[in-house]
């Protein structure tokens, strides 16, 4: 016995078909964009071999730096983000090094005073690794957290005195904005930094997202996350030296 599909039936199913083909169209040309994109960088990142890179995970040890209510501590995010980091940019060739590669403070055990104290060497030694190895670039990574859980969204600060660190931070936002899609944070420029105050070397910092915000807290605790911002600082900072190196 043959059914028979009445007019209605068959608008669904051609509204169906269609829809199925555009969908799929969609992934497609999603799909081969970044694929574009990602051969486009891989080309690009010659520029950056040879490049001495100081990657700071901010905090660690004796300073956990912010902790959230699930208790994920801003120290354990910012080392693995920068490990991620080391990584992809290794992998382009660049020479980089962590003030830190495990949950340690640079703080001498045995030094005595107030934490302030403490944390003012710790800071000293971070900066003192970028001139000893005479650095080309600082970059140190930091996450954010206010008492309202509505904010989100990773943002990349530079010395207002340091042009080249604004352009680098520009780039790297860009390449936030673009690749994360969740934020429309803009580079901002931060006075008074004690890192900015005493390295003459273009240095940024990044702020990779707010800890107080629930849903932005499982991300920044998501080794994929992680990556991906890892690949987007990586990508601000390839098309950053490309455009500045000679064509």
């Amino acid at each position: 016995m043959k059914l028979k599909l009445s007019y209605n039936s068959k608008k669904v199913i051609l509204f169906g078909t269609v829809l199925s083909i555009f969908v799929v169209s969609c992934f497609t040309y999603l799909f081969y964009s970044y694929g574009k994109e990602t051969e486009h960088l891989e080309t690009l990142s010659w520029v950056v071999a040879g490049k001495k890179v100081v990657i700071d995970p901010g905090h660690g040890g004796i300073f956990p730096g912010k902790i959230n209510d699930d208790n994920i501590m801003e120290k354990d995010v910012n080392l693995a983000v920068s490990k991620q980091l080391q990584f992809i940019l290794q992998e382009a060739g660049a020479r980089v090094l962590l003030t830190r590669e495990d949950d340690s403070d640079l703080v001498d055990p045995n030094e005595n005073g107030k934490l302030i104290q403490k944390l003012r060497t710790d800071l000293q030694k971070r900066v003192q690794i970028a001139k000893d190895n005479e650095a080309d670039l600082f970059i140190s990574i930091h996450c954010n957290s206010i008492p309202s859980p509505k904010w989100q969204g990773a943002q990349t600060f530079y010395d207002p005195h340091n042009e080249e660190s604004k352009l680098i931070a520009t780039n790297i936002q860009k390449e936030i904005i673009a690749q994360l899609k969740n934020t429309k944070r803009q580079a901002l420029a931060r006075q008074d930094t004690f890192l900015f105050e005493n390295l003459e070397i273009p240095a940024i910092i990044i702020e990779l997202g707010f800890l107080s915000n629930p849903e932005e807290s499982d991300l920044l605790n998501s080794s994929e996350y992680q990556y991906r911002i890892a690949y987007a600082i990586h990508s601000g900072l390839i098309k950053h030296l490309a455009e500045k190196s000679p064509k």
